[in-house]
């Protein structure tokens, strides 16, 4: 696979220009858990887009307890040109909702998780909110982007979609400043005469660093699994992109190592004349992972890596669930290269300690995977039966809103007309 590095300004264009798609249509789908303090603020900013037909749908794949999120997000594009005027047709005319909201515990979704169904009280994880977001979808090509950013900004979508101009393109991902880029952050601190060690801004990049970047250098310098896939600026990223095909055929965790994981998988399937697009969007503001946090996404990466280490080679894993100190030695010297922090010893360390407890107890093949849904006998066959499953859902959230949005506006129709959207809806 070829990787080309770009950033969102190559693709700026496209604020102003539609995208030359070559027919396929794209879908953005917003995996999300209680983030209904950022998630509205996103409709607005990509309003111009959709106008633009950049993209074609918006997917909320919500994996919140409550309704925050999803009422949040769908009341904001009620609201907001031109998805108003895309909502009242569809629901006015029997069609698909190009703007759909689907919660992963929702129990007519409940099959299609092939018997991983997430249970209320339990954090299902990003993967599962993905993987329903994929299901659900309609577009030839789907993008994918975190919902908890604060300065949202139509450069995180269409640095995205871009790259597809290209019909080469296969993968497209996004890289951030401080989050992927450490090293910028480094020659800041150069620069303004600060002591990098203690240089706190460097902890937004932690588990990109003390993790990530050193595993994706094992397996591809250290065991040739995976060739090229340390060439990759950032890891973990919070925004991607492929055709749907190719993310129907992947295996898709439950939890944060779907992110490492959607990496192996693409590197393993397109080794040869397919392009990758590593495309750095600039700096994101989000809140940052709690210490615990970090931990469990740090585990989840480890749980993953070795998974794909044991599909692609058993031979390989059984050495090392044999001896787990020899890989747990591997990471920590690949590790070192990457330790700028006073904090990121004192880290690699607990996390060499729990490579060696996972290889130890085995207890890596308990890694929850969902399968490829091209081959999930819950799924295929039952395709348009999910996306109706969708509609119904987004259905329901637009009576919701409107029934608490008495007395006030509820959402545009047309730039200087107001409407509410039917309280009795069909669909095709």
């Amino acid at each position: 696979m070829k990787i080309e590095q770009r950033t969102y300004k190559d693709f700026r264009e496209l604020e102003e220009r539609p995208t030359n798609k070559r027919g396929k249509k794209i879908s953005l789908i917003l995996p999300a858990r209680d983030e209904h303090k950022t998630i509205g603020n996103y409709f607005p900013t990509i309003a111009n887009l959709m106008n633009l037909g950049c993209i074609d749908e918006i997917i909320i794949a919500d994996s919140s307890d409550d309704n925050r999120t999803i009422d949040a997000a769908m009341e904001s594009a009620m609201n907001t040109h031109p998805f108003s005027d895309l909502i009242y047709s569809a629901s006015k005319n029997g069609q698909k909702f190009p703007i759909k909201a689907v919660n992963v515990f929702d129990s007519r979704f409940t099959t299609t998780f092939n018997g991983h169904k997430p249970k209320l009280g339990e954090v299902p994880g990003k993967g599962r909110a993905m993987y329903l977001g994929i299901a659900v979808a309609s577009g030839d090509i789907l993008l994918f982007l975190d919902t908890d950013f604060y300065n949202i900004d139509p450069r995180f979508v269409y640095g995205l979609a871009g790259p597809f101009e290209d019909s080469r393109t296969i993968l497209s991902k996004a890289t951030f400043e401080l989050e992927d880029t450490y090293y910028e952050v480094i020659d800041t601190c150069r620069k303004n005469g600060e002591e990098v060690a203690s240089c706190d801004l460097l902890l937004k990049s932690v588990n990109a660093r003390t993790i990530a970047k050193p595993m994706m250098k094992i397996i591809d310098d250290e065991l040739g699994l995976f060739p090229g896939i340390s060439d990759f600026n950032g890891p973990l990223s919070g925004g991607c992109g492929a055709p749907k095909e190719v993310w129907q055929s992947l295996i898709i965790p439950t939890h944060y190592g779907i992110e490492v994981s959607y990496l192996m998988q693409f590197v393993d399937k397109f080794p040869n004349g397919h392009y990758a697009y590593d495309v750095n969007l600039g700096e994101v503001v989000q809140d940052s992972q709690d210490a615990e946090g970090s931990v469990r996404m740090a585990k989840n990466i480890i749980s993953t890596v070795l998974h794909h280490i044991r599909s692609q080679s058993p031979e390989l894993y059984a050495t090392f669930a044999s001896n787990p100190s020899q890989f747990a030695n591997i990471y920590l010297r690949h590790a070192a290269d990457c330790a700028v922090h006073f904090t990121d010893v004192e880290r690699m360390n607990l996390y060499a300690n729990i490579m060696q407890d996972m290889l130890n107890d085995g207890s890596v093949m308990n890694t929850p995977i969902l399968p490829a849904l091209n081959q999930n006998p819950h799924y295929v066959g039952s395709e348009e039966q999910v996306i109706h499953f969708a509609n119904q859902a987004t259905a329901e959230s637009i009576k919701r809103i409107n029934s608490n949005s008495v007395g006030r506006k509820t959402y545009r129709s047309e730039p200087n007309n107001e409407a509410i959207i039917p309280t009795s809806i069909a669909f095709t």
